[in-house]
């Protein structure tokens, strides 16, 4: 199949296209809707350099022909695959980002990548079906939806590839701790599931001294960047031009439905203090103190209070069975209400929802040691030099919620663990083996030990 290739390549594509007599057998034809039909090397080359042919439209067809051909590196010998699986789905996964966020960072990263690319690539010719439908979809919808399709158009593979693929997948579950993320990874690209493209970012630009450490120095640093992102529940900490570190942007919704949840949040929660009895629901309960401070520090944001009412809301359904009475209809009627409150949230901002779904995710395993709750002391003299006073204000505030409380709410951690592994990355990769810098990471280690106990979330 052909590569990728830069602008320079597409040119020399075209001039190959009129010297061979391509065009004449494709009659001329503009790229259109099913009009040229790829069923053979050259009218795939036909179809890239056709007029109308975006570069993200090349790339993102030579990745899931890349992607189609993985499973070939199977057919050899052990040693064989041993030696070339790491580059090759590299290179593979590498084109996939390219196509989906071609930032100037992924496509130096691709670049290097690609001589393993063609490697896969070659053996993906006699796809011609499965790429035309390709070719369809994209000129249909556009490359950033192609992935979404099931990579062979019946599903599965085809039967020459189903040996190999089952050698592939062998090898993966051989090692799950080394080589279980690719195994996730293909799954997702050959159903059209692909995993969230910032992780797969982040895995692209994994330093090349990295890639050649060998399999297990990758696996690791992929461990790291799944679990910022698996306790990325909130908004995150990022870099400022002065270096300092700040809070991104909080998504926003229309402020009709925001107002509107905030204020019914509200009315339930007066309603439930006021009404409730003797069931034990006061103003210092777990879920009375966890809205009340989103209320009052998060009204105008709605990723945070949808985060506070999700983790209000779990503590009700759990204390519904247990510390109060199972039946009463205020408390039910404010679980209801926190429930539907992040359901109108989550509706108009995607970003959120997943956010949620994260959040839901995440399981304690294990708690907090009194070790960890001494060093939250100590945390705001260590970051107040490299955050915005906004960043340093939240912080301190995340820190106070968690030690505040013997079983911290799930949020408060990951949010927390986040900040502080990120802010120590940071500071470790401006400054190797700075003293403060590998503090957080230890720090980010234990917060994130209370999902992610016995692995090392921070390198």
């Amino acid at each position: 199949m052909v590569d990728m290739g830069d602008d320079g390549e597409i040119a020399d594509m075209r001039e190959v296209g009129h010297k061979g007599g391509i065009w004449s057998r494709c009659k001329g034809l503009s790229r259109g809707l099913g009009l040229i039909e790829i069923t053979d090397f050259e009218s795939a080359r036909a179809w890239l350099i056709a007029e109308g042919s975006s570069r993200e439209d090349r790339v993102a067809f030579a990745a899931r022909c890349a992607l189609r051909a993985l499973p070939g590196i199977a057919g050899g010998t052990d040693a064989t695959l041993r030696d070339i699986v790491l580059p090759v789905v590299r290179a593979t996964l590498t084109s996939g980002v390219a196509a989906k966020m071609p930032t100037p960072e992924v496509r130096h990263s691709a670049h290097s990548a690609r001589s393993a690319a063609r490697s896969a690539a070659d053996s993906a010719d006699s796809a011609y079906s499965a790429a035309h439908s390709d070719a369809l979809k994209i000129e249909e919808k556009g490359h950033a939806q192609v992935f979404h399709n099931d990579l062979w158009p019946d599903g599965g593979v085809p039967d020459f590839f189903e040996l190999p693929l089952k050698t592939l997948r062998d090898f993966w579950t051989a090692d799950d701790a080394v080589w279980g993320f690719w195994a996730r990874w293909y799954a997702g690209m050959l159903n059209g599931t692909p995993m969230d493209w910032k992780v797969q970012e982040a895995v692209a630009l994994i330093k090349p001294e990295v890639w050649e450490e060998g399999a297990d120095a990758v696996a690791e640093r992929i461990r790291g960047i799944e679990r910022l992102h698996r306790t990325n529940v909130t908004p995150r900490l990022v870099q400022t031009d002065d270096g300092r570190w700040d809070v991104e942007t909080s998504p926003t919704i229309p402020a009709e439905p925001l107002e509107f949840a905030v204020a019914s949040v509200e009315q339930r929660l007066e309603t439930a203090l006021q009404l409730c009895g003797l069931n034990l629901f006061n103003e210092t309960s777990e879920e009375a103190v966890i809205i009340r401070r989103a209320l009052d520090r998060h009204r105008h944001h709605p990723s945070l209070l949808a985060v506070a009412f999700w983790q209000a809301c779990m503590n009700l359904q759990k204390n519904l069975a247990g510390e109060y009475p199972k039946d009463d209809p205020n408390l039910i009627g404010l679980q209801n209400t926190l429930y539907t409150s992040i359901e109108e949230m989550c509706e108009h901002s995607d970003v959120i929802k997943a956010r949620i779904g994260r959040l839901a995710a995440l399981e304690r395993k294990q708690d907090l040691t009194p070790e960890d709750y001494a060093d939250l002391e100590l945390l705001p003299i260590e970051t107040e030099d490299h955050l915005t006073s906004d960043a340093q204000k939240q912080l301190v505030e995340a820190a106070d919620d968690v030690k505040g409380s013997e079983k911290p709410p799930r949020g408060s951690i990951a949010r927390l663990g986040n900040w502080v592994t990120t802010l120590g990355k940071g500071l470790d990769e401006g400054q190797k083996h700075d003293k403060r810098a590998k503090w957080l990471l230890d720090l980010g280690r234990r917060l994130m030990r209370v999902f992610f106990p016995g692995d090392d979330p921070s390198d």
